[in-house]
């Protein structure tokens, strides 16, 4: 990460349900471990609103919308709606500076993505969901790497391109919850 004493600039990008902020919040803390620079960039809807704050890192909140679930017309809107978004995104890369977009999925994680492969800017994509949501499917076309926490996850990309560029990696896991297994496993 951190290449010749120089300070990367990484955006973590996405969220929505826990299942998406706490693998961000681990990624979030390996790269500020390493002495890069970390940003998230999700939704004003979203658990990260509150849990990313919480653990000390930046958030931008963009105005992002689920893109399932919902009438035809919430939907219409959404999808109208896009292209602001990616224009707000395109500015938060650009302020920022950002070297890399982490997108870990869910329906804020959209735009970024979008804006990053805009702004000619590489894209990772961590997905850890055995079955990748629409965000996720829809972004693998725009990631230059795809890590996958399931082997099944991996063929649901296939269609994202060559599959060199899916890996499948695990799930990324937060520090203090390793911390809390090696301080409760009994010593021998």
């Amino acid at each position: 990460m951190t290449q010749g004493g120089r300070t990367r600039r990484f955006v973590v990008a996405g969220g929505g349900t826990g299942g998406h902020v706490t693998p961000a919040l681990a990624l979030g803390e390996r790269i500020a471990e390493r002495g890069d620079a970390v940003l998230f960039l999700g939704g004003k809807r979203g658990l990260e609103k509150e849990l990313v704050p919480a653990a000390g890192f930046r958030l931008v909140a963009l105005d992002a919308m689920p893109f399932q679930g919902r009438s035809r017309s919430e939907r219409l809107r959404v999808w109208l709606g896009l292209p602001r978004l990616v224009l707000a995104a395109r500015r938060t890369l650009r302020q920022f500076g950002a070297e890399i977009v982490v997108s870990v999925g869910g329906y804020a994680a959209f735009a970024p993505v979008l804006a990053a492969a805009s702004l000619r800017l590489p894209v990772a994509l961590v997905n850890t969901d055995a079955v990748p949501g629409l965000a996720n499917r829809l972004a693998g076309r725009f990631a230059d790497r795809i890590f996958v926490g399931f082997a099944a996850a991996a063929e649901a990309f296939s269609g994202a391109g060559a599959p060199d560029r899916v890996q499948v990696s695990g799930i990324p896991v937060r520090r203090a919850l390793v911390e809390a297994f090696a301080a409760a496993a009994p010593r021998r």
